[in-house]
């Protein structure tokens, strides 16, 4: 009788993980696919599992994840006519940068090195802090364009870091600006 009540209490846990692995990999087995900002200036291309979301962050022209793996996406933009006409890249980094350190507990950022998303100019940093208890590790790109500055946020938990690291770094090369004002 105890052997039934064990497979009885064990059979709905491993039904569920024999569930969650086919979701995920039926997700996964969708293949890559464009997502497009509502007003069609922007997009990435995103791999198999990921899904487009709409509350990751409110100012977003672009977010989307894989929860299963607890990777995710954010891309702001920031018009320069807001700025000064002299701030260059670089200082626009910083500023941003010093913002957003300031809404995490025990910040830790390396600092920002010059590269390029599809041959724009960009600067990215790594980023760890807490968020709600949380620790979240962030790969931080800023891509200047003509007539704007995107921030390209990418995050994951520390644990995940080693494996998706190359996954995030691809869906911001994916980014592409379609339109410019």
């Amino acid at each position: 009788m105890r052997t039934v009540f064990y497979f009885l209490l064990l059979l709905p846990l491993s039904l569920a993980c024999t569930l969650a692995g086919v979701v995920k990999k039926a997700a996964e087995s969708q293949g890559p696919f464009t997502l497009t900002s509502s007003d069609s200036k922007t997009q990435l291309t995103l791999p198999g599992g990921w899904r487009e979301e709409k509350q990751l962050n409110d100012i977003a022209v672009l977010q989307a994840a894989h929860s299963f793996e607890e990777m995710y996406i954010v891309v702001v933009r920031a018009n320069k006519q807001d700025y000064a006409d002299d701030i260059t890249l670089k200082d626009f980094v910083e500023l941003t940068r010093t913002d957003v350190i300031a809404n995490l507990q025990e910040p830790q950022s390396t600092d920002p090195v010059a590269t390029k998303v599809a041959d724009y100019p960009a600067m990215e940093y790594r980023l760890d802090g807490i968020v709600d208890k949380i620790k979240i590790r962030y790969i931080y790109t800023v891509v200047e364009r003509s007539n704007y500055y995107y921030q390209i946020i990418t995050w994951t938990l520390p644990s995940h870091f080693d494996r998706n690291q190359t996954t995030l770094r691809q869906v911001t090369q994916s980014f592409r600006e379609l339109k410019s004002d």
